[in-house]
């Protein structure tokens, strides 16, 4: 049966005519956002459908309060096709979370090509796609501060280079995120991405075989490419370890003005305590440099 007749026979056994509206006007929405995007609210798979209710939610310009009352109508749906219609999967809207509105509007500081510039001369014109494998892991850490394991667990489905962003689906806690990068970043992970389509489904493989690159591996490129590139003193130092890239993205968000609160969300922090304690070494540097 299509979505739209599963739809109305849902609003049929709603009791309240208040949810009854509300529902309708959400799930009708979203029913033309997946026939837009050539998706099936029925039988596409649960973790295509995760990813179209996102960006559903994100897409559409709502404010926390109103996403998180059009998820609510989503869910329910869902809840009804799995207990009256048998759907055979797990709720694909469980556990997802409006993102908050600031994210979506604030601009964000991004470092400057210079060390994308810099990245590419040292691997020639970057045509091994190993090599374009490490830029694009590179740039992907100072750019977004995510952690190792983060990284790691990236799908070919969590990127979005079109439209600058990234979800992080493992986070502490298994909180979800959303992270933004920039033009130039974007620019090698489509190189990654485009010719990977329907083969794999991590986003940074090993060589030989289909599986993600482990924790020595990240390593080993970030020592090699630092090597090769001519980096500031500050980048430099992030070459010992991934989370140092981290510390660095922390300190330049804090250096150049955005909100804590936003930073303690695109970092996946559950605490305001690592970005105090970030603000407070600032403030120690500050004096012994006067």
């Amino acid at each position: 049966m299509e979505a739209g007749k599963l739809v109305r026979e849902f609003l049929r056994e709603r009791n309240n005519q208040n949810t009854r509206k509300a529902y309708s006007y959400t799930l009708g929405l979203l029913v033309d956002y997946a026939s837009n995007n050539n998706s099936d609210l029925i039988t596409g798979e649960r973790r295509e459908l995760r990813k179209l209710i996102q960006d559903f939610l994100w897409e559409n310009g709502w404010t926390r309060k109103t996403a998180k009352y059009r998820l609510a109508a989503v869910k329910s749906f869902y809840n009804w096709m799995v207990k009256a219609q048998g759907l055979r999967m797990d709720n694909p809207a469980d556990l997802l979370e409006p993102e908050q509105e600031v994210e979506k509007y604030v601009e964000i500081p991004y470092p400057t090509s210079q060390m994308a510039d810099h990245l590419e001369r040292s691997v020639g014109s970057a045509r091994d796609e190993w090599a374009i494998r490490d830029l694009a892991i590179v740039l992907l850490l100072r750019q977004t501060g995510l952690r190792s394991h983060e990284l790691l667990a990236l799908e070919l489905g969590d990127i979005d280079p079109d439209n600058g962003r990234l979800v992080v689906r493992n986070g502490k806690g298994s909180k979800h995120r959303y992270v933004g990068f920039s033009k130039v970043t974007a620019r090698f992970l489509v190189k990654v991405y485009a010719p990977a389509y329907g083969i794999r489904v991590v986003m940074f493989p090993s060589k030989g075989n289909r599986r993600a690159i482990s924790r020595q591996t990240l390593w080993n490129i970030l020592r090699r490419r630092c090597d090769q590139a001519r980096f500031t003193e500050h980048e430099v130092r992030c070459c010992e370890s991934p989370h140092s890239w981290r510390h660095l993205w922390t300190t330049e968000m804090i250096d150049k003005g955005v909100h804590p609160s936003l930073i303690k969300r695109m970092g996946g922090w559950s605490t305001d305590n690592m970005i105090q304690r970030y603000m407070e070494e600032k403030e120690l540097t500050y004096i012994a440099a006067e």
